[in-house]
């Protein structure tokens, strides 16, 4: 059974972290939906969010692979109704005739988005919301005609965190001595 999940881990701002996390993905066969990397308030640490598919048993394997790499402070395997998570998105829908436009404003009406431009032969509109409703979003616009879609990829927070999210101290903040080293100090 396929599972829709969110891996959140804090890494040491480094060259090749992004490619070596990548590669467990890749390695077990899974689909990374969306991902995206973002610095957070303690320097040189970021956060990479990869919303993933596949079967659970396999992302529970996933988790601490990850996990076991020098540059990875901490990982978790999120479920989607744990946590708040957004993207932005970009959609051009062709809007030829006046009655395709009140469609397109109904629409982006329904789903929060805003009408960024009105090009004549098309509209552009902006949504930030859960993946599920830009999958939505998208699917409503789709019998409209040719269409362009540009996604940021998702950004999460916990929801109540019981603990703090990005590591402060500990053996692992400052264990790698330089990129591309593998070894712990």
């Amino acid at each position: 059974m396929t599972t829709d999940a969110f891996i959140i881990a804090h890494v040491h701002d480094r060259p090749g972290v992004l490619a070596r996390i990548a590669s467990m993905f890749y390695r077990r066969g899974l689909n990374v939906r969306s991902l995206t990397v973002s610095p957070v308030h303690v320097p040189e640490i970021s956060t990479m969010t990869v919303r993933v598919s596949g079967p659970k048993q396999e992302l529970d394997r996933l988790v601490p692979a990850i996990d076991n790499l020098v540059d990875v402070l901490s990982v978790t395997l999120a479920n989607p109704a744990d946590v708040y998570a957004h993207e932005l998105c970009l959609v051009r829908v062709e809007t030829l005739s006046p009655a395709a436009r009140d469609v397109v404003a109904m629409v982006a009406s329904a789903y929060r988005a805003s009408i960024v431009t009105d090009e004549g032969e098309a509209m552009v509109l902006e949504v930030t919301a859960a993946p599920d409703d830009i999958d939505r979003l998208v699917q409503t616009l789709r019998p409209l005609g040719p269409m362009e879609v540009g996604r940021t990829g998702v950004t999460t927070l916990r929801m109540a965190p019981d603990r703090p999210a990005v590591p402060t101290s500990g053996p692992r903040l400052h264990a790698v001595q330089g990129p591309g080293c593998d070894t712990m100090s």
